[in-house]
């Protein structure tokens, strides 16, 4: 019931939280169990989008030291999700992960579905990094009653903590396992296929190259569009003399509000700044990890921002007295959220 609310309320945020969120490939996934395999740049939020993106329910392999605590080792099981044992938690720890991979194959074997992030950890950069060899022995276990078919979905965030920005989530063509000898050979056409589904720079002068790419992209409306015009732009930027010149020659020129755009914008910075104030000051400020931030304020702001809007509505209308005032202005907040996020497209 937990995992059923938090999908249905993720959905219901997810529009708000971004412009634009886009979805491609969902009618690829086929029926029966499904290992998801993603990129990873975003903490949990990954999770949530995948999640929320298809009418799959999977199970989730997360880092194990989020367990330590009994508490929250309940809460996160009840949100189906099963730990994994990382270097950094110990040798002796590792060997734990033989009994994750038995419940993973256990879960497959009962049609459920499992999502994994093969390369291990999250990053900022646009760039799909060594995948692990965990999604391989789960595939290859000789305890699975039938091969499960691997899905891999590319993540491609134009921003990873800014709000109003766009994401699409790719879902790629299913890989059956059984045609691959070996786990390198699995490992690699995951790596290429997820490569193909976002944007991937070399670490070979990543920052010329992203630099160049940002100055001279050219902004589409569609998202699946916008990547395949990043990716290409990418590729005619690889010439180092393009590179060079690409930075001297072309400058960036951001768009200036309209009127209309800076007060809609006032009125929802104004109204969603008792909210914010406590995301940004009681809860970011006590997050270590940068690359936790946008995930935690998107989750905080999914239950803080609504219960805010009740209290600040109910608040106006002990002023008025008024119910049709105060449900307008309930309205009004997250519509204009929504009319600011079509002018920003246009």
């Amino acid at each position: 019931m937990m995992y059923a609310f938090l999908k249905y309320w993720s959905r219901l945020a997810l529009p708000f939280w971004f412009c634009r969120w886009r979805v491609t490939g969902a009618d690829k996934i086929p029926d029966g169990a499904v290992i998801f395999v993603a990129n990873h740049r975003n903490a949990f939020l990954d999770a949530v989008l995948i999640a929320c993106s298809s009418a799959k329910n999977p199970w989730f392999v997360t880092r194990a030291d989020v367990f330590k605590k009994p508490l929250v080792a309940k809460l996160l099981k009840a949100m189906r999700m099963l730990p994994v044992y990382r270097f950094r938690d110990g040798f002796g720890s590792m060997k734990q992960n033989g009994d994750v991979i038995s419940a993973c194959v256990s879960l497959l074997n009962c049609g459920q579905s499992m999502l994994i992030f093969p390369e291990g950890n999250h990053g900022t950069r646009h760039h799909i990094r060594p995948l692990q060899k965990g999604v391989a022995r789960i595939a290859y276990s000789g305890q699975l009653s039938a091969k499960p078919l691997i899905v891999p979905v590319g993540l491609y965030f134009e921003s990873l903590s800014g709000f109003r920005s766009r994401v699409l989530v790719s879902f790629g063509d299913p890989v059956d396992a059984s045609l691959y000898k070996t786990d390198s050979q699995l490992l690699s056409e995951l790596s290429q296929r997820l490569q193909g589904l976002t944007l991937h720079i070399d670490h070979d002068r990543y920052d010329e190259k992203l630099a160049s790419l940002q100055k001279n992209r050219i902004i589409s409306d569609d998202l699946p569009e916008q990547l395949r015009m990043d990716q290409r732009m990418l590729q005619n930027l690889m010439d180092a003399n393009h590179l060079v010149q690409s930075k001297s020659t072309v400058e960036s020129n951001p768009q200036k509000d309209h009127l209309f755009q800076r007060l809609m914008k006032s009125y929802v910075k104004l109204n969603l700044y008792p909210a914010s104030l406590v995301i940004h000051h009681f809860i970011l400020s006590k997050i270590e990890d940068p690359q936790f931030k946008g995930s935690v304020k998107f989750s905080a702001g999914m239950f803080l921002v609504p219960v805010f809007l009740i209290m600040q509505t109910a608040v106006l209308f002990l002023l008025t007295n008024d119910v049709l005032i105060s449900l307008l202005y309930l309205i009004s907040v997250p519509a204009a959220v929504r009319l600011i996020c079509q002018t920003d497209l246009k």
